[in-house]
């Protein structure tokens, strides 16, 4: 049995239920669209600092943000798009605008659908008229976001692609960050702290933050096993998430495992970026699946 609960407070908050397999997934539409815990079975595989939430003058650390147009930071929060230049804070505006959500269903799984629409503070900072859906699904312990972008048109001239980089930034709980076993598809990395590339031979904990950005990523499958938290993680997405971003700060309780389909910058120098026809859209999928241990 599927459930979908919504309660109105200072935020809408939105729960997703499988009755038969205990599991949850809770969501503030109207915070970035932000998935903020998914339990299995009563464990909670989410770390949230549940006061950031109801701070709208902080980002939401915990959870699983969104990261749309962009992924990362670009120098001066500027890029240049037909000679003009925008100003876009770091990770973009998915994180943080209000989504609404626009449809539910609960025949086969308890699927939460929410959608953000461009106005005139995206369209400042982000020139094309879009609508973004994101289909939340929870069935038996996998997590699912089936998303839709859909360009609107270029607001100089509607026969132009939209271009955008998109992922996700999920925060994992682990309160002994040194026992987590990693099968990532990917062995080597550029640290975003020194620029350094390297080949991965293990995270070293003891660092004040890692933040690494892996770049030969060959398969669509990467596995977190943590024993101390009694779970096992798996995550699946598609091709077009070329790069996985690892990053974590000492004394925190949390990693963060990151499909991005581009690196930094990428709104300035084009690389991987996705582009949306006219009038057309484009579906990209993403899971996560918890296993208890």
């Amino acid at each position: 049995m599927f459930e979908i609960r919504r309660d109105i407070g200072p935020f809408e908050e939105c729960e997703l239920i499988d009755h038969k397999a205990n599991s949850r997934v809770q969501v503030f539409p109207g915070r970035g669209g932000i998935i903020t815990s998914f339990t299995i079975e009563g464990k909670e595989l989410f770390y949230l600092e549940k006061d950031t939430i109801l701070d709208t003058t902080r980002s939401v650390r915990g959870g699983n943000p969104i990261l749309f147009p962009l992924c990362g930071g670009l120098p001066d929060d500027t890029y240049q798009f037909k000679d003009i230049s925008y100003k876009i804070k770091q990770h973009g505006f998915g994180r943080t605008n209000a989504w609404k959500v626009t449809g539910e269903d609960t025949e086969d799984a308890a699927i939460l659908t929410i959608e953000l629409t461009s106005d005139e503070t995206t369209l400042a900072s982000f020139p094309f008229h879009f609508t973004v859906k994101y289909h939340y699904i929870l069935k038996g312990n996998t997590l699912t976001i089936r998303q839709e972008y859909i360009n609107r048109g270029y607001i100089h001239d509607p026969e132009v692609a939209m271009p955008f980089a998109t992922g996700f930034h999920p925060y994992f709980l682990a309160t002994d960050k040194s026992k987590l076993q990693f099968d990532l598809p990917a062995s080597q990395y550029v640290d975003h702290v020194s620029g350094e590339p390297s080949t991965f031979k293990g995270f070293p904990f003891e660092a004040p933050v890692i933040d690494w950005v892996f770049t030969d990523v060959h398969s669509p499958i990467a596995i977190v096993t943590n024993p101390t938290d009694g779970y096992r993680l798996t995550l699946k997405s598609e091709n077009v998430y070329k790069y996985l971003v690892f990053w974590t700060l000492i004394g925190k309780d949390f990693f963060c495992l990151e499909p991005w389909t581009a690196r930094r910058n990428a709104l300035n120098t084009g690389t991987d970026l996705q582009y949306v026809p006219p009038r057309s859209s484009l579906t990209f999928e993403f899971s996560m699946v918890g296993e208890l241990l």
